[in-house]
């Protein structure tokens, strides 16, 4: 995982309700600390700060509620899964995601998802 500016795609598995599937973001590592920003599922600007391993990623997030959240990533290349349902989280309770580098087609299905809400 390269550090930098980059694109996440998601795919939510929930019980209802729409969410934001592109998000742009920004990281960086020193050692195994990793904390950067993204633009989260609710269309809201999100700060983290954690600790990355080989294929395990657990830190604190904010914009998700008026405190932070903890989260936890499992990684395989530049796949990941984020278990929500073990945080006591149904909806959405399981998060397919993908590192990916900036384009104009995650541009484009960004706004698109931001005027279908």
């Amino acid at each position: 995982m390269r550090p930098g500016s980059r694109y996440f795609t998601t795919k939510h598995y929930a019980i209802s309700k729409r969410f934001n599937e592109v998000h742009p973001c920004y990281f960086r590592t020193n050692g195994i600390v990793i904390k950067g920003l993204y633009w989260n599922s609710y269309h809201k600007p999100s700060r983290f700060y954690g600790y990355h391993l080989k294929f395990i990623t657990l830190g604190l997030v904010s914009g998700y509620r008026k405190y932070r959240i903890s989260f936890i990533l499992f990684w395989y290349k530049d796949i990941f899964i984020v278990p929500v349902f073990l945080l006591g989280n149904v909806n959405p309770y399981l998060i397919v995601g993908k590192l990916e580098k900036p384009g104009i087609k995650n541009k484009i299905i960004q706004i698109w998802s931001k005027l279908r809400d």
